[in-house]
């Protein structure tokens, strides 16, 4: 599956599972997320947008609602020109 916005990708969409968990990766070709920032990315109002353009609250919402609802977790990677959000929820 493949949505085209303003030119970044979300190239792939992965569902796999072994006896305990789901995982749920979301690969893009944004090109990545500097190094510095990656550590910060999940918490709250953390933003790297001018402040009329996010708020900083959406990574972290999501976060809140795969952690606390779901008893799950999410995290970030780079890879090849983009990054990888992996969301492993347990069965």
């Amino acid at each position: 599956m493949v949505w085209n916005l303003a030119n970044i990708f979300i190239k792939l969409i992965q569902i796999q599972e072994d006896t305990k968990d789901v995982y749920i990766n979301i690969l893009d070709n944004a090109g990545g997320i500097t190094q510095s920032v990656l550590p910060h990315i999940f918490e709250p109002y953390f933003s790297t947008k001018k402040e009329e353009e996010g708020t900083g609250i959406g990574l972290y919402m999501g976060k809140t609602i795969v952690n606390k609802h779901l008893h799950g977790s999410i995290e970030a990677k780079n890879i090849d020109n983009g990054v990888c959000f992996r969301i492993k929820i347990p069965k």
